[in-house]
């Protein structure tokens, strides 16, 4: 393998306009990817949902913040519409496998205020304030779907503008190839339910990569406007996401950094425009902070305290941690259904492929960025969970951490940039043969999981029932989301090819690599 420095390759039109129709495309198939989820999930199924749909309630009838004493793990109390009181907390099918989603009652369209409590009541409410809207004017489930695609909107912008800013990059071929590896079933999963995780994880990953699309216009500062506004618009959602996001925020931008190259920070902070943005992100970080501080967020943590040191936590902790990384790829509802071993192993060698690839590269002080990413997600999470076990005991889930793993791997395919890779027919053929196998592995785990809520996960094989009686169907059937899921990632896995082909046309060192890669990926094993 050969390395190019094109760090001063200038960016071309052709990026720019790929930054735009890319954008447009992502936002699309994130939408319709997470919709289809939303439909095809029953109603609270997600992890506390319901306290979400209720703090959303709460919060666009202008109640910020609930009634409580302020004790450890106490819920607030709101006022919502009467409906939302015959859900049941938890959903009857929670926490167990073999029931389906049809034990769930009848729900009312009652709207007069009725007052029940909610875990979320002191988080900050700018998620809430959007994705509750549509609990004014819809009651029953209809609004709780509508929230649902309210949330998949909002975390489908930052998505795309992800996309938006890797496709702006002088040599984007392998970010953009590991940002489609970081899209684990568990990340697509999320973006269909009403919780601001999904937000807390696309706006993360869209700070991380405008920073390194600002970074790349460090000495030209062409162009450099729209990566500006993204990355400030998304630093500032970010901070007021959820209680641990203003860390998240620190590390994309100072991981971001480090892949571009600290050295060209001084140049950038000379731009007037670029310390504007900083001054913004500074002041809706402090506001998220001071709702923080002044809301106690952290007292909403619920659970029952351990007698243990905290050392001992840390230990036990960083013990757990590849028990933990499981949920980066597939821990679907109440943390009840895992995904199939077959899925677990096929994403954890591309994850794993992508992080060892990247470790090869040299020199070694280009791993900065990908070093301080990996360390924080191995030790943040004993660090965390050390800090308040006393009060609460062992409440960690690994998809916590996922606003730093999709960054990692981000950072990871960046730090290959420059690594000219085989164009060779035979690499072409493997590289659409691994993103349809990709696609594959999700759709499995999505009709594992509707399996699951269909006719309930037996020790021996159930696929037939569910083929043949299902005891539960989403709205529409769960066949028509399964076809539209497949449909919609047989349509993203044909764009990332065509875009990655593309690149390779574009590229002076290589003009016919377009067309042996064109011939090559008609067929992966052709």
């Amino acid at each position: 393998m050969a390395i190019t420095d094109v760090r001063r390759t200038p960016i071309t039109k052709l990026q720019n306009r790929w930054s735009f129709r890319g954008f447009a495309a992502a936002f699309g198939l994130f939408f319709a990817l997470g919709s289809i989820w939303s439909f095809a999930s029953p109603v609270s199924s997600y992890p506390d949902e319901l306290a979400h749909v209720i703090k959303a309630a709460a919060v666009v009838n202008g109640q910020w913040h609930g009634q409580d004493s302020g004790g450890q793990g106490e819920e607030a109390v709101v006022d919502v519409p009467a409906y939302l009181q015959d859900y049941p907390k938890p959903p009857c099918f929670a926490f167990t496998p073999k029931v389906t989603a049809d034990c769930t009652p009848e729900i009312g369209t009652a709207t007069n205020d009725v007052q029940l409590t909610t875990s979320a009541g002191n988080y900050n409410p700018l998620y809430y304030s959007i994705v509750g809207l549509p609990s004014l004017v819809l009651a029953g489930d209809t609004a709780w779907y509508a929230m649902r695609l309210i949330s998949v909107a909002l975390t489908s912008l930052f998505a795309a503008a992800s996309v938006s800013s890797i496709l702006s990059l002088r040599r984007f071929r392998t970010t953009l190839a590991a940002f489609a590896v970081s899209c684990t079933p568990m990340v697509l999963y999320l973006t269909g339910g009403l919780n601001p995780q999904s937000l807390e994880i696309a706006a993360t990953t869209a700070v991380f990569t405008a920073t390194l699309a600002v970074m790349e216009r460090s000495r030209n500062r062409e162009n450099i406007r729209p990566y500006l506004v993204l990355l400030t618009v998304s630093a500032v959602v970010l901070a007021n996401t959820r209680a641990v996001s203003l860390v998240w925020l620190a590390l994309a931008v100072i991981a971001a950094v480090l892949l571009g190259g600290a050295g060209n920070l001084k140049m950038l902070l000379a731009d007037r425009g670029v310390r504007m943005a900083g001054y913004i992100c500074a002041a809706g970080s402090a506001v998220g902070l001071l709702w923080l501080l002044t809301a106690q967020t952290f007292q909403s943590l619920t659970g029952s305290g351990e007698q243990i040191s905290k050392g001992q936590a840390f230990l036990t902790m960083l013990d757990r941690t590849f028990d933990y990384a499981t949920a980066y790829i597939g821990m679907f509802g109440w943390l009840d259904t895992p995904a199939p071993n077959g899925v677990y192993a096929f994403w954890g060698f591309l994850m794993v492929g992508l992080a060892v690839a990247a470790a090869c590269v040299r020199p070694a002080s280009r791993l900065a960025g990908p070093a301080l990413l990996l360390a924080a997600i191995v030790l943040l999470p004993p660090v965390m969970q050390s800090a308040v076990i006393g009060d609460v005991g062992y409440i960690w889930q690994g998809r916590y951490i996922l606003p730093l793993v999709v960054p990692f791997l981000l950072a990871c395919g960046y730090a290959l940039r420059d690594v000219e890779l085989s164009r060779t027919p035979f690499f072409a053929r493997l590289r659409a043969l691994l993103f349809w196998l990709a696609a594959g592995a999700q759709v499995y785990a999505f009709v594992y999981v509707l399996r699951r809520y269909t006719v309930g996960l037996a020790r021996d094989a159930n696929w037939l029932p569910m083929l043949q009686g299902p005891l539960w169907q989403p709205p529409a059937g769960w066949i028509t989301w399964a076809v539209a899921y497949a449909a919609a990632l047989a349509v993203a896995v044909v764009l990332l090819l065509r875009t990655l082909r593309a690149q390779s046309s574009g590229h002076p060192q290589d003009p016919e690599a377009a067309n042996k890669d064109k011939e090559s990926e008609t067929l992966p094993c052709s």
